[in-house]
């Protein structure tokens, strides 16, 4: 994934990043790395996933 350098709802270029962790609520104790993306302008967010391949349980 490339680095968001624009906001996509106001398209300003002051976005801050800060790594995240997102709990689940499948499994206790499970926590998700993820990028979030915050416009500093209008504080719109969006949320990447580190992993693209997530599973909750074993198949």
């Amino acid at each position: 994934m490339s680095k968001v350098t624009k906001c996509a709802k106001c398209k300003s270029e002051k976005i801050q990043m800060k790594e995240v962790s997102v709990p689940s609520i499948l499994e206790v104790g499970r926590n998700f790395p993820a990028d979030a993306y915050v416009c500093l302008d209008c504080g719109y967010a969006e949320l990447y996933f580190r992993e693209l391949d997530y599973t909750t349980r074993p198949h």
